[in-house]
Protein backbone atom coordinates (compact mmCIF):
# COMPACT_ATOMS: atom_id res chain seq x y z
CA UNK A 1 0.00 0.00 0.00
CA UNK A 2 2.04 3.23 -1.51
CA UNK A 3 0.42 6.54 0.01
CA UNK A 4 2.31 9.73 -1.83
CA UNK A 5 3.90 12.07 0.02
CA UNK A 6 2.72 15.64 -0.37
CA UNK A 7 5.04 17.49 1.62
CA UNK A 8 8.66 16.21 0.07
CA UNK A 9 7.35 15.21 -3.37
CA UNK A 10 7.96 11.09 -2.80
CA UNK A 11 6.17 8.16 -1.84
CA UNK A 12 6.63 7.00 1.91
CA UNK A 13 5.35 2.88 2.11
CA UNK A 14 3.25 1.71 5.17
CA UNK A 15 4.94 -0.98 6.57
CA UNK A 16 3.12 -3.35 8.54
CA UNK A 17 4.69 -4.58 11.51
CA UNK A 18 3.59 -6.76 14.68
CA UNK A 19 2.75 -11.00 14.49
CA UNK A 20 -0.49 -10.29 12.66
CA UNK A 21 0.66 -8.18 10.12
CA UNK A 22 -2.17 -5.78 10.97
CA UNK A 23 -0.32 -2.80 12.63
CA UNK A 24 1.09 -0.29 10.28
CA UNK A 25 3.22 2.67 11.34
CA UNK A 26 5.50 5.32 9.16
CA UNK A 27 8.78 4.93 9.87
CA UNK A 28 11.33 7.87 9.82
CA UNK A 29 14.78 7.80 10.33
CA UNK A 30 17.18 5.51 12.19
CA UNK A 31 15.12 4.94 15.14
CA UNK A 32 12.21 3.79 13.02
CA UNK A 33 13.97 1.24 11.26
CA UNK A 34 15.49 0.00 14.25
CA UNK A 35 11.60 -0.53 15.38
CA UNK A 36 10.77 -2.05 11.79
CA UNK A 37 13.93 -4.94 12.02
CA UNK A 38 13.07 -5.46 15.02
CA UNK A 39 9.10 -6.03 14.60
CA UNK A 40 10.35 -8.24 11.52
CA UNK A 41 13.04 -10.16 14.10
CA UNK A 42 16.00 -9.01 12.64
CA UNK A 43 18.97 -7.52 13.75
CA UNK A 44 21.44 -4.78 12.77
CA UNK A 45 23.65 -6.99 11.40
CA UNK A 46 21.62 -8.16 8.86
CA UNK A 47 20.38 -4.26 7.81
CA UNK A 48 24.30 -3.91 7.53
CA UNK A 49 24.43 -6.32 5.92
CA UNK A 50 21.68 -5.75 2.82
CA UNK A 51 23.16 -2.02 2.78
CA UNK A 52 26.53 -3.01 2.05
CA UNK A 53 25.33 -5.89 -0.31
CA UNK A 54 22.99 -3.40 -2.32
CA UNK A 55 24.84 0.24 -2.18
CA UNK A 56 28.56 -0.68 -1.01
CA UNK A 57 31.76 -0.97 -2.96
CA UNK A 58 32.43 -3.91 -4.06
CA UNK A 59 36.32 -3.55 -4.37
CA UNK A 60 37.99 -6.26 -3.42
CA UNK A 61 41.96 -6.22 -1.89
CA UNK A 62 42.78 -7.97 -5.13
CA UNK A 63 41.81 -5.26 -7.03
CA UNK A 64 43.18 -2.56 -4.82
CA UNK A 65 46.99 -4.61 -5.35
CA UNK A 66 45.91 -4.74 -9.24
CA UNK A 67 46.06 -0.83 -8.89
CA UNK A 68 48.57 -0.29 -7.18
CA UNK A 69 51.24 -1.71 -9.38
CA UNK A 70 49.67 0.16 -12.09
CA UNK A 71 49.86 2.90 -10.33
CA UNK A 72 54.05 2.36 -9.36
CA UNK A 73 54.78 1.72 -13.44
CA UNK A 74 52.56 4.65 -14.16
CA UNK A 75 55.25 6.74 -11.30
CA UNK A 76 58.33 5.01 -13.28
CA UNK A 77 57.26 6.23 -16.94
CA UNK A 78 59.35 8.64 -17.47
CA UNK A 79 62.08 6.10 -16.18
CA UNK A 80 61.08 3.33 -18.88
CA UNK A 81 64.22 3.40 -21.94
CA UNK A 82 61.54 0.55 -23.92
CA UNK A 83 59.92 2.68 -27.07
CA UNK A 84 56.16 3.34 -27.12
CA UNK A 85 54.03 0.83 -29.56
CA UNK A 86 53.26 2.75 -33.17
CA UNK A 87 48.37 2.73 -32.05
CA UNK A 88 45.66 3.81 -34.00
CA UNK A 89 43.89 6.95 -33.69
CA UNK A 90 46.37 8.75 -32.11
CA UNK A 91 49.33 7.06 -33.09
CA UNK A 92 50.93 6.85 -29.96
CA UNK A 93 50.43 4.19 -27.19
CA UNK A 94 48.56 5.97 -24.02
CA UNK A 95 50.05 6.32 -20.88
CA UNK A 96 48.11 3.44 -19.22
CA UNK A 97 48.91 0.92 -21.67
CA UNK A 98 52.69 1.58 -21.87
CA UNK A 99 52.42 1.34 -18.16
CA UNK A 100 50.75 -2.21 -18.07
CA UNK A 101 53.37 -3.10 -20.82
CA UNK A 102 56.20 -2.11 -18.48
CA UNK A 103 55.60 -4.30 -15.43
CA UNK A 104 53.27 -6.66 -17.63
CA UNK A 105 54.35 -10.20 -15.94
CA UNK A 106 53.63 -8.89 -12.16
CA UNK A 107 50.35 -7.29 -13.43
CA UNK A 108 48.81 -9.72 -15.49
CA UNK A 109 49.45 -11.95 -12.13
CA UNK A 110 47.77 -9.48 -10.51
CA UNK A 111 45.28 -9.46 -12.53
CA UNK A 112 44.50 -13.33 -12.59
CA UNK A 113 43.14 -13.42 -8.81
CA UNK A 114 40.58 -10.15 -10.13
CA UNK A 115 39.06 -11.88 -12.82
CA UNK A 116 39.63 -12.87 -16.78
CA UNK A 117 39.06 -10.70 -19.63
CA UNK A 118 39.97 -11.26 -23.49
CA UNK A 119 41.62 -7.57 -23.30
CA UNK A 120 43.51 -7.71 -20.36
CA UNK A 121 44.83 -4.38 -21.01
CA UNK A 122 40.97 -2.76 -21.68
CA UNK A 123 40.42 -4.41 -18.22
CA UNK A 124 43.13 -3.48 -16.08
CA UNK A 125 42.58 0.16 -17.75
CA UNK A 126 38.46 0.13 -17.38
CA UNK A 127 39.26 -0.54 -13.35
CA UNK A 128 42.15 1.50 -12.44
CA UNK A 129 40.35 4.37 -13.71
CA UNK A 130 36.97 3.55 -11.64
CA UNK A 131 39.02 2.94 -8.55
CA UNK A 132 40.95 5.89 -8.71
CA UNK A 133 37.51 7.91 -9.34
CA UNK A 134 35.96 6.59 -6.38
CA UNK A 135 36.50 6.80 -2.87
CA UNK A 136 39.11 3.70 -2.50
CA UNK A 137 42.16 6.12 -4.28
CA UNK A 138 43.11 6.61 -1.15
CA UNK A 139 43.56 2.68 -0.28
CA UNK A 140 45.35 2.13 -3.10
CA UNK A 141 47.77 5.47 -2.42
CA UNK A 142 48.49 4.91 1.16
CA UNK A 143 49.83 1.13 0.98
CA UNK A 144 52.73 2.14 -1.76
CA UNK A 145 55.85 1.25 -0.85
CA UNK A 146 58.39 4.60 -0.50
CA UNK A 147 61.98 4.64 -0.21
CA UNK A 148 62.92 5.86 3.44
CA UNK A 149 66.47 5.72 3.01
CA UNK A 150 68.43 8.61 3.72
CA UNK A 151 70.77 9.86 1.42
CA UNK A 152 74.15 8.17 3.54
CA UNK A 153 71.96 4.77 3.50
CA UNK A 154 71.53 5.39 -0.25
CA UNK A 155 75.06 5.80 -0.65
CA UNK A 156 76.06 3.01 1.39
CA UNK A 157 74.00 0.85 -0.03
CA UNK A 158 75.37 1.74 -3.96
CA UNK A 159 78.59 1.62 -3.04
CA UNK A 160 77.91 -2.50 -1.94
CA UNK A 161 76.25 -3.25 -5.51
CA UNK A 162 78.93 -1.26 -7.26
CA UNK A 163 81.44 -3.51 -4.89
CA UNK A 164 79.50 -6.84 -5.60
CA UNK A 165 79.65 -5.79 -9.49
CA UNK A 166 83.08 -5.81 -9.17
CA UNK A 167 83.22 -2.16 -10.35
CA UNK A 168 83.66 1.23 -8.84
CA UNK A 169 81.48 3.27 -11.60
CA UNK A 170 78.92 4.53 -8.85
CA UNK A 171 82.23 5.81 -6.09
CA UNK A 172 83.23 7.53 -8.79
CA UNK A 173 80.24 9.50 -9.81
CA UNK A 174 79.16 9.86 -6.20
CA UNK A 175 82.53 11.37 -5.20
CA UNK A 176 81.83 14.88 -6.15
CA UNK A 177 78.52 14.67 -4.46
CA UNK A 178 78.77 16.27 -0.62
CA UNK A 179 75.84 14.39 1.64
CA UNK A 180 74.19 16.94 3.75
Amino acid sequence: MKIKKKKFGGTIKLMPIGKDGKEVDWFHGWPGVIKYTEALGKSWVDVGQLIEETWGDRVSAAQIWLCQEVHKSLQKIDYYRRPRLKMAPRGEEPDLHYAIRMNYTKIKKSYAACGKAKDMYKAVSQLYNSVMKSNRKKWVLAYLDENKLSAAQRKKTAKAMAKALNHDIIGKVLKDIKLK
